[in-house]
């Protein structure tokens, strides 16, 4: 039987997104929906994660691999494995029999179908790499011929720089509504 144990809201792709950090739940999220696609479910919501078989894993992992670029072909079956544990910790996966019709351990049909859809090492040239200090004074540089907008800009590189962060989570703070440079400092 392949209803659904969970009620709205409750199914575990969006226990899984839940449990992820603010920064990491849009790229899950997104992961998650091309997944969705690709088992030609409309959403995450309504692909029936807990009925997953060995088989269909092995299918799902050869053409993530086969479509998606390495990097985010691991993202993509990071979530997968992520929701997958999900149903393993509430107990929604469907236990497998054997060949005599005994069950098996829901623990290791997690396993084993985790397994399956691990990661590959990333090969060939990475996409983030450490700026060199030359490119870090260029930068701040180009932001000094900007006026306001360069100062802004300069502010963000120096946070980004100080803070270790990656440029999407720099992306992220240029888009939060209680940034106005051109009207007031930011708002609490």
């Amino acid at each position: 039987d392949n209803a659904s144990p969970w009620g709205s809201g409750a199914d575990p792709a969006t226990r899984y997104v839940a449990r992820l950090g603010p920064g990491t739940q849009p790229a899950q999220t997104s992961a998650l929906r091309v997944v969705a696609r690709l088992l030609g479910f409309p959403s995450p919501v309504d692909v029936p994660w807990h009925c997953m078989t060995v088989t269909e894993a092995d299918a799902l992992a050869a053409t993530i691999r086969a479509t998606l670029k390495q990097g985010y072909a691991n993202r993509v079956l990071a979530a997968v494995r992520g929701v997958l544990d999900v149903c393993r910790s509430e107990r929604w996966l469907v236990t497998p029999k054997d060949s005599h019709g005994y069950p098996v351990g829901q623990g290791e049909h997690c396993t084993e179908l985790k397994e399956r859809l691990k990661s590959k090492k990333v090969t060939g040239q990475r996409y983030g790499r450490e700026l060199a200090e030359t490119e870090i004074l260029a930068l701040d540089a180009s932001c000094q011929k900007d006026g306001i907008l360069g100062i802004r800009d300069a502010a963000m590189l120096a946070l980004g720089l100080g803070g270790g962060l990656r440029r999407e989570e720099i992306a992220a703070l240029l888009n939060q509504n209680n940034l106005d440079i051109m009207q007031s400092p930011i708002s609490p």
